[in-house]
């Protein structure tokens, strides 16, 4: 099934967002299978990283080191995360409360969302699974 996080979330394919560095994180909307409550799902995959970039050093510096200041910060008007950021594999998941899209999206950069012309996606298709 690919990233061990997803069992705990059912999640839908259907891609609403992208942010971060490059627009490389997706977010899917997705429910804990436990408690039933709303989450994001928030994942990166090392092998979408543009060659140039797609270091080790890069991923764990960066990608990860990013992810792992936002479950650090705790204050009521910054996202609130649910699950710590797991890497697996080369894809790495964290899991928040439910957001609609990135700030990015908002003003208009659609770069990332599966399905636009302009930017992409990261071949994340309707039936897609994880590596």
């Amino acid at each position: 099934m690919g990233n061990s996080v997803l069992k705990a979330y059912e999640w839908n394919n259907s891609h609403g967002a992208s942010g971060g560095v490059g627009m490389l994180w997706q977010t899917f909307p997705g429910k804990d299978r436990k408690t039933k409550q709303g989450v994001s799902i928030f994942i990166v995959q090392k092998k979408a990283l543009p060659r140039a970039i797609r270091t080790e050093e890069f991923w764990e510096n960066v990608i990860k080191k990013d992810a792992l200041l936002l479950t650090r910060m705790r204050h009521p008007h910054v996202l609130d995360v649910k699950r710590a950021p797991h890497d697996e594999r080369g894809v790495l998941v964290l899991v928040t409360e439910p957001v609609v899209c990135s700030l990015a999206n908002l003003l208009g950069d659609t770069r990332g969302i599966l399905g636009n012309k302009d930017g992409g996606g990261t071949g994340w298709g309707k039936n897609a699974t994880l590596p």
